[in-house]
């Protein structure tokens, strides 16, 4: 098989693949399907109840815990946003 042919083969090969991977494979957008997410951040420095009903009454709006840093006393929390 001669140099030409084999390049004009592997460039055929390459433009279906490129065809294919287009109509098998949708176009990603940027508000397809993407999750967004709401923060948070609440300073309690208190006794382990008082951190314990901040994060229930968090918990129950729908709110998780993603990070504390329990020296200063900062809580951080995530929801997924509307």
């Amino acid at each position: 098989m001669s140099q030409a042919r084999k390049v004009t083969l592997l460039l055929g090969i390459l433009l279906l693949g490129g065809a294919a991977g287009r109509l098998i494979v949708p176009s990603a957008r940027a508000d397809s399907g993407v999750q967004r997410w709401e923060y948070t951040c609440k300073q309690e420095g208190g006794r382990a109840p008082e951190v314990t009903d901040m994060a229930n009454r968090l918990g129950a709006q729908g709110w998780q815990l993603v990070v504390n840093e329990s020296v200063a006393g900062i809580w951080c929390f995530k929801r997924a946003s509307p």
